[in-house]
């Protein structure tokens, strides 16, 4: 059995958001992919939609830079016949490395991204993230 492009979407989600140098390509995605009423919670925290990007372009992209170890897919359900929405459950190990000090932090996350079409778009409208540093 193929992997459902369901994965595939979350996977270009997280590289275009979190692992590559364009901030702006990231800022347009984290625009774009995520639906305005997208539901984020992030170890127990939270997040709107605004405080979610800020988070992301401000503080995390402005002071890391990030590099996939592994990913994991822990369970997919798609909730269509194209296989192209549902939810994807998976591992991902990955390496932060600030840009003033150069020190790098291995951590990972276990995230349940949750994938509807709206107006004949894919969007991100849920994403629950369990994160940890080593």
């Amino acid at each position: 059995m193929s992997r459902a492009s369901v994965a595939d979407f979350v996977d270009s989600f997280f590289t275009r958001t979190l692992f590559q140098a364009d901030d702006t390509l990231a800022a347009s995605v984290l625009d774009t992919d995520l639906s305005p009423d997208v539901e984020i919670v992030i170890n127990g925290t939270r997040f709107t939609k605004a405080t979610f990007v800020t988070l992301i372009t401000e503080q995390f992209r402005s002071t890391f830079v990030a590099s996939v170890t592994e990913i994991k897919d822990l369970n997919i359900l798609t909730t269509n016949d194209a296989g192209s929405t549902g939810v994807v459950a998976q591992w991902t190990s990955y390496v932060t490395k600030g840009k003033d000090d150069g020190k790098d932090i291995k951590q990972s996350a276990t995230t349940v991204v949750r994938v509807e079409e709206i107006d004949g778009k894919h969007v991100v409208t849920g994403l629950w993230e369990a994160q940890t540093s080593e």
